[in-house]
């Protein structure tokens, strides 16, 4: 997803835990296969097409959208996560601000 991760685990007894990592893999890979703007079978692609139809996704992507309607509010609008077609087209002024950054 663009962004680099740091698994840190941490066991009550301070002994090593075997398996976790394969699972965090596999949750992460479930994750970019659901959220990814750039597969076109994505629960963010699809919903990027369905022009506000109702359609079934993840679990984990309602999550999601909860979190990022959440944190829309908490921001009062500074963080929007619908703003990627004006981010995307060339000549815009967000797109220039983008660059310039």
């Amino acid at each position: 997803m663009a962004s680099e991760l740091q698994l840190v685990a941490i066991t009550g007894d301070g002994k090593a835990s075997t398996g976790w990592s394969d699972s965090a893999v596999e949750l992460l890979d479930h994750l970019e296969a659901y959220w990814s703007r750039f597969l076109p079978d994505s629960d963010v692609s699809r919903l990027n097409l369905s022009c506000g139809e109702p359609m079934e996704v993840d679990p984990a992507t309602s999550t999601l959208l909860d979190a990022m309607i959440d944190a829309w509010h908490t921001t009062e609008q500074r963080f929007d996560p619908t703003t990627l077609p004006v981010l995307m087209a060339p000549g815009t002024e967000a797109a220039s601000t983008i660059r310039d950054a």
